[in-house]
């Protein structure tokens, strides 16, 4: 069991709801068979109750309520795979507002806009390489990577585009070397993953707006840079696939894996 870290939610823009009962496809209205003697309110024989509230801020609770319910289960039980993959499928990190949604009237952290959820497809790269089982390493000499080990890497999602002097108004995924490593299996390696997230970012998206936004192109991942509460190590770099894990391979491991377990 892990020690309870606080969760602070981002702000969230909820405006154009008129409390319509449909959303997304997802019929918000609860149907409860009818009881003798009362008169059906639809053809189908039901009667029909409508949650008070617009459908963004119902959808927003539920968010957010899923969300603590996830750190809750995970916190209870870290080393559990079932708890550990979702805790990091939905870890605010990952979050971020879509500016591509083509509907003008949304503010950019519209509701509307929200990817909570999804985060190891869009965030966590993973590959299965074999390895040398004494230094972790891929060997130029096949015959000695004879270990199969689970690589992986991630790193926080932009919630809204910023104006970094390499690219204003970007939204970029970016990775935190800090935290990349290795495990022999699926499981241990999201389980291991998942703590290292906890242990870093905590349950929401507090450090990661600390010590994101601040640095430009020019800074090498082991610098450090002013942040909302002072120096803080700046120790990621921008994503980029062709340099990540699956770049790894015939000159040897990738100098950024960690992979640190027994």
């Amino acid at each position: 069991m892990l020690k309870h870290k606080k969760i602070v939610f981002p702000e969230v823009d909820l405006s154009h709801d008129e409390g319509d009962p449909e959303w997304d496809g997802v019929s918000q209205v609860q149907t409860v068979p009818i009881q003798r003697g009362e008169k059906p309110d639809h053809p189908d024989g039901v009667r029909r109750w409508i949650r008070p509230g617009g459908v963004c801020a119902r959808a927003w609770e539920a968010y957010k309520e899923d969300w603590i319910r996830v750190v809750e289960e995970y916190e209870a039980n870290p080393d559990d795979f079932h708890n550990a993959w979702h805790y990091l499928d939905g870890h605010p990190i990952y979050w971020k507002f879509d500016q591509s949604a083509d509907v003008a009237e949304w503010p950019p952290n519209h509701l509307h806009r929200l990817h909570h959820d999804r985060g190891i497809s869009r965030c966590v790269d993973i590959i299965v390489v074999r390895v040398n089982p004494k230094n972790k390493t891929i060997e130029d000499d096949e015959s000695k990577n004879t270990a199969t080990r689970v690589w992986y890497e991630t790193g926080q999602m932009d919630l809204l585009p910023r104006d970094y002097e390499f690219d204003p108004r970007g939204q970029h995924q970016w990775h935190d070397w800090k935290i990349d490593g290795g495990a022999p299996t699926m499981e241990k390696a999201i389980i291991k993953l998942a703590r290292r997230v906890w242990k870093k970012y905590g349950n929401d998206r507090r450090y990661a707006e600390k010590t994101l936004g601040v640095r430009d192109a020019g800074k090498s991942g082991n610098e450090t840079t002013s942040g909302a509460d002072g120096d803080v190590p700046a120790t990621w770099e921008l994503h980029d696939p062709a340099h990540s894990l699956r770049s790894a391979g015939d000159g040897g491991a990738d100098p950024a894996i960690h992979d640190q377990d027994g």
